[in-house]
């Protein structure tokens, strides 16, 4: 291609930018684009014709999904490890009450939600007979002053729960 030609295909570009926007120029034009190559062309795009590849399956849209609410859940339960550790910690130290704060955010994490968390975190603790109130979308307040005490009404209650289910047994299959 000479200066001048070179030139003219310069001034072409400017004139209309899209003008040079076209299959041929975007993709190799020395490739045979055919259907049974397998190579990216307008009409597989078109008619979705590929044979050689399998078709859509909609379980596989279930499982990101599902993968999803395990990341998050593994986000989570970490939030809650590190939770514990610091109630650890101040109960070392003499202390029976923390105001913790969730993060913001995960990066790592898509799909975090403060409130999802913090309700999260409120129900491993509450397993766990602590005392818990959610003060707001990021903080939770935890206090384990009366801790012994609501393990004793959690195993009362527990023990109820089972005394009546076996009366109920009994009523029903009279043994």
């Amino acid at each position: 291609m000479t200066f001048q030609q070179n030139q003219q295909k310069q001034q072409r570009r400017i004139a209309n930018p899209y003008a040079a926007m076209s299959i041929d120029n975007m993709f190799n034009s020395n490739i045979v684009k055919t259907i049974d190559a397998g190579i990216f062309n307008v009409e597989t795009l078109y008619n979705n014709i590929d044979s050689k590849k399998p078709k859509f399956d909609p379980a596989q849209l279930l499982d990101g999904k599902n993968l999803k609410k395990e990341k998050i859940e593994k986000c989570y339960e970490h939030i809650c490890d590190v939770c514990c550790t610091n109630i650890k910690r101040l109960n070392d130290g003499g202390h029976t009450l923390i105001y913790y704060q969730i993060p913001l955010g995960d990066i790592l994490c898509p799909g975090y939600d403060q409130m999802d968390c913090i309700k999260y975190l409120k129900n491993h603790l509450d397993k766990l007979n602590f005392d818990t109130k959610i003060m707001s979308r990021t903080k939770i307040r935890i206090d384990w002053t009366n801790l012994e005490e609501n393990i004793a009404r959690r195993k009362q209650a527990d023990m109820a729960a089972a005394t009546k289910g076996d009366s109920i047994v009994k009523s029903i299959f009279g043994k």
